[in-house]
């Protein structure tokens, strides 16, 4: 500094003392993230955008009782009709509902179903007020609401690796093709509608394996390959409902 241009003679002690940053040290408060270098990465975490500005993020805290008679594999707080949601978990014993008056995680009744080890492909998709899931080993089950119950879809397909709704049918993807339910419902995967589709009549006689059919509007889906994506559209056709191309 110089003390013409401050007016007066700086002392040691008066340029000694670091003034305190605003924010946490090495915080990028102005840029989106976007526009952050990968190099940057690591001064983001447990932080959120909040007014184009990074911001601690809310601490967590503990849903309901911390028993669980098995490994946890998933959790999906589910929307159902008249507004309410559902916080459902999925472990490898059962699948519990979570309670809000008693903060508590309440075993569903029904059909006795024991999850795979998280390692195994968990596909879960919404039917009305209901949830139709897999953990990638045997049948498929469906979980209701009011009364909340699990049932065993007896006649759907096995290992399954992905769900979806798509035409108004559970669309079920598994390694060897894809299979659909009956239109508008979901328990019966043998009645007149239903199908099983292999797509190996691949360009070229090469056929790669299925992975998940993604919706993409009403009427166009993308069958997700190991190695190419395919367009599966509605044909309004009862028996052979999809064209795949």
């Amino acid at each position: 500094f110089d003390r013409y241009q401050l007016g007066y003679q700086p002392q040691e002690s008066d340029i000694s003392t670091a003034v305190p940053g605003f924010g946490l040290v090495g915080m990028d408060s102005d840029s989106m993230i976007n526009e952050l270098s990968a190099g940057m990465s690591h001064l983001v975490q447990n932080l959120v955008i909040r007014r184009n500005a990074y911001q601690l993020r809310p601490g967590v805290s503990a849903v309901g009782d911390k028993s669980t008679t098995g490994n946890l594999i998933a959790t999906l707080n589910v929307g159902v009709s008249g507004g309410f949601s559902k916080l459902v978990r999925w472990h490898t014993n059962g699948v519990d509902i979570w309670d809000p008056n008693t903060d508590l995680w309440v075993p569903v009744g029904g059909a006795a179903w024991t999850g795979n080890e998280p390692f195994a492909p968990f596909a879960v998709t919404g039917w009305g007020d209901t949830v139709i899931f897999t953990c990638g080993v045997g049948k498929l089950f469906q979980l209701s609401f009011g009364p909340d119950v699990l049932t065993e879809l007896t006649d759907s397909p096995e290992n399954v690796i992905h769900l979806s709704t798509f035409g108004s049918r559970v669309i079920a993807t598994t390694l060897d093709g894809i299979y659909w339910s009956v239109a508008k419902d979901s328990t019966d995967w043998s009645g007149i509608g239903s199908g099983f589709e292999d797509l190996k009549s691949a360009p070229g006689g090469i056929s790669d394996l299925p992975t998940a059919v993604i919706p993409i509007t009403d009427e166009i889906a993308g069958h997700v390959r190991s190695r190419s994506i395919w367009q599966m559209t509605i044909t309004g056709d009862f028996d052979a409902p999809f064209s795949s191309s």
